[in-house]
């Protein structure tokens, strides 16, 4: 699995980078690029294969492996998601854009 490095700002907003890659990316972007990462090495998929627009459904994703992800998700960014937020925003897209909103106060354009 894809590892990453926690960097905190100034300001104390937390940014992640991939190890050994040095990008900063948005909150967005990078919650994004684990989701697909994490998806890819639970289902022995290409990150690639990974559509960001897919449900996690469509992936064979049940209510086990939601709270499972739901549960590496926290750890990772550090803060409180409820496994019903991956019910209700239900795509890599739609379930980042939501985190890096909420969680982190940033704009995610359309």
């Amino acid at each position: 699995m894809t590892s990453w490095d926690r960097l905190v700002s100034h300001s104390g907003n937390a940014q992640w980078v991939l190890k050994g890659n040095g990008r900063v990316g948005t909150q967005y972007e990078n919650i994004q690029e684990w989701l697909i990462n994490y998806l890819a090495d639970v289902l022995d998929m290409e990150p690639d294969d990974i559509a960001t627009t897919t449900p996690f459904s469509r992936y064979g994703m049940d209510s086990s492996a939601t709270i499972i992800l739901t549960g590496d998700l926290m750890e990772w960014l550090g803060c409180e998601i409820d496994s019903d937020d991956v019910y209700q925003y239900p795509t890599v897209q739609s379930l980042a854009r939501f985190l890096a909103e909420t969680r982190f106060g940033e704009r995610v354009g359309e």
